[in-house]
């Protein structure tokens, strides 16, 4: 058995317990302890059910100005859409409960990154983790990516959102580097590769 298709078999069997979340993070850096987090999307995977949440510049955080190019957000946007970090893990744990149901699978590209700065939100604001809210298997798009193509099931240089995206579907991303554009990109990845595992023989 393929290395490939451990994979499918992990996918398929975690699939039949529980929903799927795909999550998103923009931030002001990369250092979760140091850098805002500015805006979360969670989407139910196969269904229409998606939030966005914007959090106000909070005290003590880094909003460094390339992030922030990056990620087509501001200061003054963010005080003016957002929410406080505790209403928005408030926001964020009631979708989870509301939609997820009990511990759903978390999907993210990635997704080290956006779990490490939802922890620190949740234990700053919570004193619990985030990813105890969620299964113990998530699923991250970016590795299973990596795993097909190092084992020569797809000829792709990067496995960025970007370069998978492009991959799949030969386009850029809509509203690419926002934490909505990425969540519904890493859900169409997320679906092609299930379709690929499909075909592999």
């Amino acid at each position: 058995m393929g290395v490939a298709h451990i994979v499918l078999i992990k996918i398929v069997s975690v699939k039949k317990m529980s929903k799927t979340l795909c999550i998103d993070t923009e931030t002001g850096g990369l250092n979760p302890y140091k850098s805002a987090l500015c805006s979360v999307t969670i989407k139910v995977v196969g269904e229409d059910k998606i939030k966005t949440i914007y959090i106000k510049p909070t005290k003590n955080r880094e909003y460094n100005s390339d992030a922030m190019r990056i990620n087509n957000l501001n200061l003054q946007e963010l005080n003016k859409k957002g929410v406080t970090e505790k209403e928005a893990v408030e926001q964020i744990t009631q979708f989870i409960k509301k939609y997820g149901g009990f511990k759903p699978i978390f999907l993210a590209h990635n997704i080290i990154f956006d779990a490490q700065f939802l922890n620190v939100l949740f234990y700053r604001t919570k004193k619990i983790m985030f990813t105890d809210l969620m299964h113990y298997h998530p699923i991250d798009t970016m590795i299973i990516m990596k795993v097909l193509k190092q084992s020569g099931q797809i000829n792709i240089n990067s496995i960025s959102l970007s370069s998978c995206y492009k991959y799949f579907f030969n386009k850029k991303i809509n509203g690419a580097h926002t934490s909505e554009g990425d969540v519904l990109a890493t859900e169409q990845i997320y679906n092609e590769i299930n379709k690929k595992f499909k075909t592999i023989k």
